[in-house]
């Protein structure tokens, strides 16, 4: 089975978010109070749910599994890559969206868990969140302040808008669609989990809040338009559908405080496993996210 080995690319980020995400956890400010208007907080991640994507297919298939690499144009007109894999034989299997992290790819998450996704008998579409992968600019460049909330924001929607094309396949089963996300990819997954009821159950891997602390080092123009970027705003609203969250014990990129302050905005049906681990999950850690979810997708 092929799994981590990883290059997540978080260390590369700018030396205030380590300070950000390893401060103590401190409440959230207009956390789902009156301040809080949920409309508004979905309303960023509305899209033309009648324009289905026109999707352009390269067939990747080898003996083992049907794999295809696909191109659409998203919500925002920009050009989407992804890959869909499912396991050879015909029939229609629960679905897992991988959200990978910053800096990585989708063909990094294919890599690590997409085979031990195939041994449970389900399928997986990954997608190259905008400035990443194939997506990547031509300069390579990625500023974290600058490209934070359109990579999240738009890559989230480009996810909404997939499932649009999922929808039409024989070999997808719509009803049993779950989310498995990787540090950034967790925190969008929080968030589209919350947003989008076609997720049924979502597994967020090193995940935490990077807004929760009002003594962050972000400028105040961040951290007041933060509010559509900030999980915690949104993981309560996946419940009643069940959410995992994994984390490592000695995570310097997203701390304890951090991952359990998200978890305690999270609502039943829940659960967190902390690791002895950093920011980077044992493979027994992803391997037991995947059996969960399979579990959950039945």
């Amino acid at each position: 089975m092929r799994v981590l080995s990883l290059r997540l690319g978080w260390y590369a980020l700018l030396p205030g978010l380590v300070a950000v995400l390893t401060a103590p956890a401190q409440g959230l400010p207009g956390r789902e109070g009156p301040s809080v208007n949920w409309n508004k907080l979905t309303g960023a991640y509305a899209y033309d749910v009648h324009k289905k994507p026109v999707v352009k297919m390269i067939d990747k298939s080898d003996a083992k599994a049907y794999r295809v690499h696909i191109e659409f144009a998203g919500p925002d007109g920009d050009n989407v890559t992804g890959v869909y894999e499912r396991p050879k034989q015909m029939r229609a299997y629960p679905c897992v969206l991988l959200l990978h992290g910053w800096t990585s790819s989708k063909d990094d998450m294919a890599r690590w868990i997409g085979s031990a996704i195939l041994d449970q008998g389900m399928s997986f579409l990954a997608l190259d969140a905008p400035k990443h992968g194939e997506r990547k600019a031509a300069d390579g460049r990625l500023d974290f302040m600058q490209m934070w909330k359109p990579v999240t924001m738009e890559g989230i929607r480009d996810y909404r808008m997939a499932i649009l094309w999922l929808a039409d396949r024989k070999d997808v089963d719509l009803r049993h669609i779950g989310v498995f996300g990787y540090s950034m990819g967790a925190m969008m997954g929080a968030v589209f989990a919350g947003v989008d009821s076609r997720i049924q159950a979502a597994v967020l891997c090193v995940g935490g809040d990077l807004f929760q602390n009002p003594k962050a080092s972000f400028p105040d123009s961040v951290r007041q338009s933060s509010a559509s970027m900030s999980p915690s705003l949104y993981i309560g609203h996946i419940s009643p559908r069940p959410v995992l969250m994994l984390n490592g014990k000695q995570d310097n990129i997203v701390s304890e405080s951090a991952s359990k302050a998200l978890f305690s905005a999270a609502k039943d049906p829940k659960e967190q496993i902390l690791f002895e681990s950093g920011h980077i999950l044992p493979t027994e850690g992803l391997v037991t996210g995947v059996k969960w979810l399979a579990k959950k997708l039945r």
